[in-house]
């Protein structure tokens, strides 16, 4: 939001509908967070049960998989 809506006022700067353009960016935003807030434990959840069942033995989860995502990208996986 911090670039598209500067960027849509400044592409349609006397236009009398720039409201209405803006409007689907201020509703896709906060969605996106929502769902991805309410989605992320059950993804964290999904990963670490299938880490476990992996033969991928080079990354370790600890801390119930907390830390997961920079384990991953310092194995380079």
């Amino acid at each position: 939001m911090a670039m598209g809506i500067p960027l849509i006022n400044s592409i349609y700067d006397d236009s009398p509908l720039l409201g209405s353009y803006t409007l689907p960016l201020l509703i896709w935003h906060p969605m996106q967070l929502f769902i991805g807030s309410a989605l992320a434990p059950h993804l964290m959840s999904y990963v670490v049960r299938n880490q476990e069942s992996c033969n991928d033995t080079s990354i370790e989860i600890e801390d119930g998989g907390e830390d997961l995502q920079s384990e991953i990208l310092e194995s380079g996986n």
